[in-house]
């Protein structure tokens, strides 16, 4: 009876881990890409910040923090 116990737990327990293991790899596999998408985010907003540094500033010429070109 023990022997009969014993085995079912570790066939359900082995359908559980099957299953986890499917789901963290789906999680891994939505979560690997989110850090580049979170850089360019961030280089993104730094580029917005710079520009709306510039045009609190009043510059309109060379010395922009965007780079040399005029901002017309």
């Amino acid at each position: 009876m023990e022997a009969a116990v014993v085995s079912s737990t570790e066939g359900v327990l082995r359908i559980l881990l099957g299953k986890l293991g499917t789901v963290l790899a789906e999680k891994y596999v939505l979560l690997s890409g989110v850090g580049l998408e979170i850089q360019e985010l961030k280089d993104d907003l730094e580029s917005m910040n710079a520009c709306l540094r510039d045009l609190a500033a009043g510059s309109e010429y060379h010395h922009s923090e965007q780079g040399p070109y005029p901002t017309d």
